[in-house]
């Protein structure tokens, strides 16, 4: 279980002229290292190959342990035994309202509008707080504000139509996926109205 890697038994072997084996009444040369406790990890006893072996044997890490400390010790042992503490430290308030009232005291900033983009086009375009999800975006697929009239959506349609259709940009993809965007936005608006 704690025998030494080639390096330290090197490093054993040349100063076990120096070292004799810890245990009681052995005259051996000292080559192997054991740590002392748990505690002392990096503290070893040096033991001939024969009390090396009877050390680790009896070793037992959790030897003086409960059930609960050992399964403390394995719930610690996964962050390295580093205190943690919840994502967002509040308990009370949640992380939706943290960040309200951040927002609110002026003490949060959102420089890529990350958190608020729905707040910044409602900002924007007021209507657009009223309306549905899809229809939100078909009239951001269209760029078009929330107050455009049925004839501005059509005639926008018939522009886009025109500008990304087969017949002009040859066969590039990404212009007829751009086309298949505008049509199905299309369709979403017409659907809540006659267009």
């Amino acid at each position: 279980m704690f025998g030494s890697s080639s390096k330290n038994q090197a490093e054993a072997r040349s100063t076990s002229a120096e070292r004799g084996c810890d245990h009681p009444d052995c005259a051996e040369a000292g080559e192997h290292r054991a740590p002392h406790s748990r505690d002392a990890l990096d503290s070893y006893y040096w033991f001939c190959l024969k009390h090396a072996r009877s050390y680790n044997a009896a070793w037992n890490f959790f030897g003086d342990m409960d059930r609960h400390e050992i399964e403390n010790y394995q719930k610690e042992d996964v962050t390295w035994h580093r205190p943690t503490w919840r994502f967002g430290g509040n308990r009370r308030m949640s992380g939706e309202a943290r960040l309200n009232a951040a927002w609110r005291r002026g003490d949060f900033t959102d420089p890529y509008s990350i958190f608020d983009a729905d707040d910044v086009a409602a900002a924007r375009d007021p209507g657009l707080c009223r309306m549905p999800a899809p229809e939100r975006e078909a009239l951001a697929i269209l760029n078009l504000p929330s107050t455009a009239t049925d004839s501005e959506i059509k005639a926008r349609y018939k522009e886009l139509v025109k500008r990304l259709h087969p017949d002009v940009n040859g066969e590039d993809e990404q212009a007829v996926d751009q086309l298949k965007t505008v049509i199905e936005a299309y369709r979403t608006l017409s659907q809540r109205s006659s267009v």
